[in-house]
């Protein structure tokens, strides 16, 4: 995690070895403040964001949960994260959408590697989804709208 120079008010050393105590700062208006208190400054949407969001929740979201991706994709398996991170799903559904988006093929929806994967056309360590018709249909639900 970076933190800009304004972000850090105190900074302890502890002279018994690497102890590092980073207190945010008060009352700084240029940045806002995650769950733990932490100053931050405001993150650009990331390339490529997904157009059609809500229709990633309601149509996308609940398969790739439903066919078991989230348990890998989730954190659970670090290769699988790096692969595809699925951990912001109901926390940071904006930034999960667009590293989903990185998968589709926009050119050509259905040969995307988001669903040729799963559904056992391209190489895939999490095997394939139980349902691969259920599965491709709710993608494209979604992807036809980006």
């Amino acid at each position: 995690m970076r933190l800009e120079p304004w972000a850090i008010t105190t900074l302890v050393v502890a002279a018994c070895g690497a102890l590092f105590v980073v207190l945010p700062a008060q009352g700084d208006e240029r940045g806002t403040r995650d769950a733990r208190g932490w100053a931050s400054t405001p993150v650009a949407d990331p390339p490529g964001e997904c157009k059609s969001l809500p229709t990633f929740v309601s149509s996308a979201v609940p398969v790739l949960r439903s066919a078991g991706c989230t348990g890998c994709h989730g954190g659970a398996d670090p290769a699988a994260a790096h692969a595809l991170d699925l951990s912001g799903i109901g926390k940071s559904n904006a930034a999960t959408c667009a590293l989903v988006l990185q998968k589709v093929n926009l050119a050509d929806r259905p040969s995307s590697s988001l669903i040729q994967a799963p559904a056992g056309s391209q190489a895939h360590a999490g095997g394939k989804v139980p349902d691969t018709k259920a599965f491709t249909e709710a993608m494209l639900g979604w992807i036809k709208n980006e």
